[in-house]
């Protein structure tokens, strides 16, 4: 039944107590039967099997992974609830996800498979779509471009989705995005930021803010803070690029003065050139992207060379300090929002089903972004025409783990939830304002 546009809808408890929701497993799995059984899981018709492949264990999911290492094999899992047998085939509408179920962190994917069984519960339990029963076929995308759209193709050319959710960073993201619109498919982001999305409005809705956005507000806060003469080091590719570009922007937009944009090469021995340009021209406040190992060198070698003044970072728990007392009211930054009173029903429910909080942001993002599609559906069906303004229309109704969403005219969240953080002296993110 579709919703009043004017009526606000939070998102409900869990209802059916963690026990209906199933992962059946549509293709080859990299689940081990233990996992699968642990999980729920099954394959299409309802065994706790593996279909077929060698494979074999490493950790992850918090319990143990089988990756298939058979040429061509591939993982998704359908995600659904226990359908009554009358219901079948038509009393189901499918459409598709892409986590990071293996690469380079799979806790991304882990959180986002969590979020969306509970979420699929939750929907299911109020009635579905207009009585339907929803399911998420959710295909592995590795954090890697290749393995991202070829499960694009999967989902769009085999499955027939209307809409995916896309959990992947940028660099994965744009490409499926580019591939689904040239079929009429519409994305939902839950993991991407790059300001470059926006160039496929239309196509790409996302419930996280983008680059742009956090640019912006990380730009504001040091402006607050009383800083005038900001540099800016960040990684020379899109996501630095952009972000630099948006820190300039909005720092003199207030007034301050963007003195220097270093683009540094990732993987680097040394940065003190790079550094030492940033010191030359005296600024009192440094913004950057940095993150992982680049960052560590980063921070060292700058007070190495007397480069003191407060480091304010974009996704600042990407950050790696060796020495985190050196940091302790020199390193500040943002985060999307995750550890919000808003999302304290879903950490309920998820702990409760799997014994743990969500380890990262997505899982809370792809949960939001599931209940926008399904309502959007019951107002409009399945009809990605309709569905582009349906998205839009049906966002400020919803109140969800993520708090209240407002999607601009591209389509990208504008009011995104973002934590202030800083290192105390054991290392440990802290917030602070």
């Amino acid at each position: 039944m579709p919703l009043p546009a004017a009526k606000s809808e939070p998102h409900p408890p869990d209802t059916n107590g963690g026990g209906i929701g199933r992962l059946h497993v549509a293709s080859c799995s990299r689940l081990s039967q233990e996992r699968m059984e642990k999980l729920g899981a099954t394959d299409e018709k309802g065994r706790a099997t593996m279909r077929r492949g060698v494979a074999k264990q490493r950790p992850s999911w918090g319990v143990v992974v089988n990756v298939a290492i058979a040429v061509g094999l591939s993982a998704a899992l359908v995600i659904g609830n226990g359908f009554p047998p009358a219901l079948g085939a038509a009393g189901t509408v499918r459409i598709g996800a892409i986590a990071n179920l293996t690469g380079p962190d799979p806790n991304m994917g882990e959180d986002m498979a969590h979020a969306v069984a509970v979420g699929l519960d939750e929907i299911n339990g109020s009635g579905g779509i207009n009585g339907q029963k929803l399911e998420v076929i959710m295909e592995d995308g590795e954090y890697r471009p290749e393995a991202g759209v070829a499960a694009a193709h999967k989902l769009i050319d085999v499955n027939n989705v209307p809409l995916l959710l896309e959990e992947g960073g940028s660099g994965v993201l744009l490409p499926i995005a580019q591939y689904a619109k040239t079929k009429n498919t519409i994305v939902i982001n839950v993991g991407a930021s790059s300001p470059l999305i926006r160039q496929l409005k239309g196509t790409v809705y996302s419930v996280l803010g983008l680059d742009d956005v956090q640019g912006k507000y990380l730009a504001q806060w040091m402006y607050a803070k009383g800083f005038r003469k900001m540099a800016t080091v960040d990684p020379n590719n899109p996501f630095g690029v952009e972000l630099g570009k948006a820190l300039a922007r909005e720092f003199e937009k207030m007034g301050g003065k963007a003195v220097l944009d270093i683009n540094y090469e990732l993987n680097q021995a040394d940065y003190r050139p790079d550094l030492q340009r940033v010191a030359d021209t005296h600024p009192d406040v440094v913004a950057s992207g940095m993150y992982g190992d680049d960052s560590k060198l980063l921070f060292k070698q700058a007070l190495q060379i007397g480069l003191t003044v407060p480091w304010y970072c974009a996704y600042v728990t990407t950050v790696k300090i060796d020495d985190p007392s050196q940091a302790v009211g020199r390193l500040y930054g943002m985060e999307l929002g995750f550890n919000l009173p808003s999302a304290s029903k879903l950490r309920d429910a998820l702990i409760k089903r799997y014994g743990h909080p969500p380890t990262t942001p997505y899982g809370i993002y792809a949960y939001d972004g599931l209940w926008l599609a399904a309502l959007a559906m019951r107002k409009v069906g399945t009809d990605p025409n309709k569905l582009r303004t349906a998205l839009i229309q049906v966002a400020p109704t919803y109140t969800g783990a993520t708090g209240k969403i407002i999607l601009d005219g591209d389509g990208q969240r504008e009011n995104a939830p973002l934590e202030k953080l800083t290192l105390d002296k054991d290392g440990k993110f802290v917030p602070t304002n």
